[in-house]
């Protein structure tokens, strides 16, 4: 059995965490959140890693958060329901907080959790097909996991608009709100990948590490643990809730959920 996340490392001291569920479009259960936020405590403590790419396997980048991962909730108390969570904002706090350079590589597209994680990252580069969605509320969830990392990333008028309308839109739009750092065309993603990273290894490593912590403190609304806290309590209250139910239960049923107008 493959595992669901891999892990190489170049001479040059640069990590690739790709997610490997390529037949699930990448989606996010308990095997990735673990593998990916394992990988991660690594690379912290590796002084010897210079950059982190996070890619993943097949034609999409990340399609969210697993909606079998969801319905546990249904399963679940309280208590176990705030624990995955938890799980789950832990490894877009270990993104953001990664003291090396991360650098995301999307294809495809980036969907609700798949947009939580390249929030998080430094650099985003894209291809021109991807797609972009925040749809949590589509389905009777709260997009607030992502919203400490969102809110640097494309400022409150365009999270008001797309966190209420979980409306799709294209990678031109994405780099527009800055979600995105580049857009180029497919076939020249992973050159584009490349030539950033290489941009970030003729940079001394300790300067990037500060430049990292100072940019953090003082270009944002810092991500304080209050916020975590807060974020993922709304999560796990949405999880478990009746419109949550609903919403999984019309999208594997192939119907509209009874919100849904026209």
């Amino acid at each position: 059995m493959s595992s669901p996340v891999l892990e190489t490392r170049d001479a040059r001291g640069v990590v690739t965490l790709t997610i490997n569920r390529p037949d699930r479009r990448n989606a996010l259960d308990m095997a990735i959140i673990d593998g990916m936020q394992a990988g991660f405590a690594r690379v912290t403590g590796d002084s010897s890693v210079r950059a982190v790419i996070i890619a993943g396997s097949g034609p999409v980048f990340c399609a969210g958060v697993d909606f079998d991962w969801l319905r546990r909730a249904q399963d679940q108390d309280d208590a176990a329901n705030r624990a995955d969570t938890d799980r789950l904002a832990a490894l877009y706090r270990a993104i953001d907080s990664c003291t090396r350079p991360v650098v995301a590589q999307v294809q495809g597209g980036a969907w609700a959790g798949g947009c939580s994680m390249i929030a998080a990252c430094d650099v985003v580069v894209a291809g021109e097909s991807a797609r972009f969605a925040i749809t949590e509320a589509r389905i009777g969830l709260t997009p607030s996991l992502m919203l400490p990392y969102m809110m640097g990333r494309i400022g409150l008028r365009q999270i008001r608009r797309y966190c209420l309308t979980g409306e799709v839109f294209d990678a031109a739009t994405a780099r527009r709100i800055n979600l995105v750092s580049n857009v180029v065309p497919d076939t020249e993603l992973d050159s584009a990948v490349a030539g950033v990273v290489d941009a970030l290894l003729h940079c001394a490593p300790d300067s990037l590490v500060q430049t990292k912590a100072i940019v953090q403190e003082w270009t944002r609304p810092p991500v304080t643990e209050s916020a975590i806290t807060l974020s993922a309590e709304a999560f796990a209250k949405g999880r478990g809730g009746d419109e949550a139910r609903e919403g999984l239960a019309s999208r594997a049923e192939q119907r509209p959920p009874h919100w849904a107008a026209g």
